[in-house]
């Protein structure tokens, strides 16, 4: 994307000065940008182009802008217009030595105007609604151009287009005018390519009509030449492209090139460009000063630094400064605001997003947009590296205060590459307040809002919250979505806020329906964790049947080895939902897993993730509890050990290490529990 800047200021406004000091040249004017000249015209009644930021306080066209250079010499300009929301293009005519020039704007007051000026090659782009019909002749097009809207101009070197470089709507009209040079009276074989319906004017006569025009790439080899007679001398040249959304999709191209010809035949091709059209100078921005020093400047600057693609969105990582280097307030239309000199947000749209800065008093106004031409680095969300590193930039926004849902919408599609992550809450809370949506991505954001909230030790903020999203999720969503929702909200209940009696509530409620081995090991547990083993026995001894002996008992043995695996590898790997889908399955498939204190091992550290250390405890215990003779009893006192390590229970962890370093010397946790002893 090529790298926009959009500087607007509504009210007086100062700033530091950079470089050696310059006497003010207009006093009337409160504003000036500096610019450094880079090249000169390659025509003496042309200039040099510069992008004025107006930013609301001058004429959005720039007759007001007045310019110097930085002897104090004021130099002749024309303006060229609008360039965009907050930003007009002139043209200055600076002298041989003028090494400077200093654009000073908002005076409200019309400076004199130039006709002896010619004018660059310029690229305007133009609304085409996607209401509109197709074009199929040129009067439709002449009509369509006429009541199209302004977008953005730019000053180009040729006529040679392969993307919207101004914002990135795919449907559009790029109308390319400047000054076409001949040296010699002759016949020019000229040709125009296009994806889209595109027209050639030369001097306000229509010369290549290419309404049908379908292949932009056998185009682009001189296909649709013409011979045109043209006089000696400068001539005025329009080319109309018009862009449409199509499936499939067509890369947009718009060019006009010369076709040297062999015969009949298209020996090669050229772009017409550089010195065949009048070329203005080239100057780069270098700051925005205010001649009242003792106010802010936020006068701001934006790139796009790198993107990410998800299924049906991207984010755009756009970083923003003001050219003062003060400290801004900054203000988006989807809600987000910031603090700093210099910001870096994600936007999770591509259309153009309004933002307002304030320095001090002094304010300005601009728009953020996503051209199509040369993206930025990209970035993969599978990628740990990247997804941290996005989420990080994430957390600064404060996206509680966004209001666009399909925005909001786009960053919990991102949020969800990582299970349960924390910022899951407060962008579901922000897209489901706007209301919007459809009702499976509502349902959608509920779940991440309750999986996200249930992180954390009992008694965390966010547990009211997972709660309230659990209740509605069991009370709307279908029988169906219970036997995935009730399982988890139960254990959350259990383990996470540890309540028992909510749990069991929730379980006599909304259970009535599910399979009924599934049932039993969830009352299963709530009677574990509330001491009630004879309970807990009589469910477990139901979840045995069918898989006590032969065949059954080895098949069933083998797949619970499988979940076993499963369940460790997805904790290890930090994929949540997977490794509580996995220990659902083997505490089903090999119940007699759940008795020798292998199921509670795996269980427990599953809850450390999570982040329920008091659940990790009470599933260690209770598995103690209802088997004094646990086989896996050491390792059960180490990892119950680490978990209280963990709760900050540093001599209880002590002692349950030495015992285990004691009483069991030949065990392989032995040597380990000895040295944390």
């Amino acid at each position: 994307m090529r790298n926009h800047w959009i500087l607007c200021l509504v009210m007086l406004a100062s700033s530091i000065v950079f470089c050696k000091e310059v006497s003010w040249h207009h006093s009337n004017s409160p504003y000036r940008a500096v610019y450094e000249i880079k090249s000169k015209s390659n025509n003496p009644q042309c200039g040099v182009v510069i992008e004025v930021p107006h930013c609301g306080v001058g004429e959005p066209d720039g007759r007001d802008v007045y310019c110097f250079d930085e002897t104090g010499q004021q130099l002749k300009r024309a303006q060229l217009g609008s360039s965009g929301p907050g930003t007009c293009l002139v043209l200055a005519r600076p002298a041989e030595t003028s090494k400077e020039i200093y654009a000073y704007f908002g005076t409200k007051s019309s400076a004199s105007k130039m006709p002896s000026f010619e004018k660059p090659l310029t690229c305007e782009l133009r609304t085409f609604e996607e209401s509109q019909n197709a074009i199929r002749s040129v009067a439709q097009a002449e009509r369509q151009l006429s009541i199209s809207k302004f977008i953005g101009k730019k000053v180009v070197d040729k006529i040679g287009e392969v993307a919207n470089t101004f914002d990135s709507r795919k449907n559009f009209i790029m109308v390319f005018e400047g000054r076409y040079y001949v040296p010699k009276a002759g016949v020019r074989t000229l040709f125009i390519a296009s994806s889209g319906p595109a027209y050639l004017y030369i001097d306000g006569k229509l010369e290549i009509d290419a309404t049908k025009n379908s292949n932009v790439y056998a185009n682009l080899r001189g296909a649709s030449h013409k011979d045109i007679e043209l006089k000696a001398g400068v001539h005025d040249l329009k080319m109309v492209a018009f862009s449409r959304e199509t499936e499939p999709p067509v890369v947009f191209g718009a060019a006009l090139g010369r076709a040297v010809m062999k015969g009949k035949e298209v020996a090669s091709v050229l772009f017409v460009q550089g010195a065949d059209f009048m070329q203005g100078g080239h100057a780069t921005l270098k700051h925005v000063e205010a001649h009242n020093k003792a106010m802010g400047v936020p006068a701001f600057s934006y790139v796009h630094k790198s993107y990410m693609e998800l299924e049906e969105c991207s984010l755009t990582e756009t970083e923003l400064s003001t050219f003062s280097g003060q400290e801004a307030n900054w203000e988006f239309a989807d809600g987000v605001t910031m603090k700093g000199a210099k910001v870096t947000r994600l936007f999770s749209e591509l259309s153009a997003v309004p933002v307002k800065v304030t320095v001090k008093r002094a304010k300005a106004e601009g728009t953020v947009v996503f051209p199509m031409n040369a993206p930025p680095t990209r970035k993969i969300a599978a990628n740990a590296k990247d997804f941290d590193y996005y989420a990080h930039i994430l957390e600064s926004q404060k996206v509680e205060k966004m209001n666009d849902a399909k925005a909001l919408l786009a960053l919990l599609t991102f949020l969800q590459w990582r299970d349960c992550h924390p910022l899951c809450v407060p962008v579901a809370q922000a897209f489901l307040r706007t209301k919007k949506g459809r009702p499976e991505e509502r349902r959608n954001a509920l779940l991440c809002l309750a999986r996200a909230g249930a992180n954390g030790e009992a008694g965390t903020q966010t547990h009211a919250v997972a709660q309230d999203a659990y209740v509605k999720l069991l009370k709307e969503g279908r029988a169906t979505e219970r036997e995935t929702i009730l399982p988890e909200a139960v254990e959350f209940a259990l383990f996470g806020m540890r309540n028992q009696s909510l749990a069991e509530n929730w379980l006599t409620t909304y259970g009535a329906k599910l399979p009924q081995k599934l049932y039993g090991s969830l009352l299963m547990d709530v009677y574990i964790q509330s001491g009630r083993y004879n309970e807990a026995q009589g469910e477990f001894q139901k979840l045995l049947e069918g898989k006590r002996f032969g065949s059954n008992q080895k098949s069933s043995a083998v797949r619970g080895s499988s979940f076993h695996e499963a369940a460790e590898r997805a904790i290890g790997q930090q994929r949540l939902m997977d490794a509580r889908d996995a220990l659902q399955r083997w505490s089903l498939e090999s119940p007699i897993d759940r008795s020798n204190g292998s199921f509670s091992l795996v269980r427990a550290r599953y809850f450390e993730k999570r982040g329920w250390l008091s659940g990790a405890e009470g599933e260690l215990k209770g598995a103690m509890s209802a088997d004094k003779e646990l086989p896996f009893l050491p390792d059960v006192e180490y990892e119950l050990a680490v978990v209280y390590g963990k709760m900050g229970r540093g001599a209880e962890a002590k002692a349950l290490f030495k015992k285990v370093a004691e009483t069991y010397p030949n065990h392989p946790l032995a040597h380990e529990a000895a040295k944390r002893k």
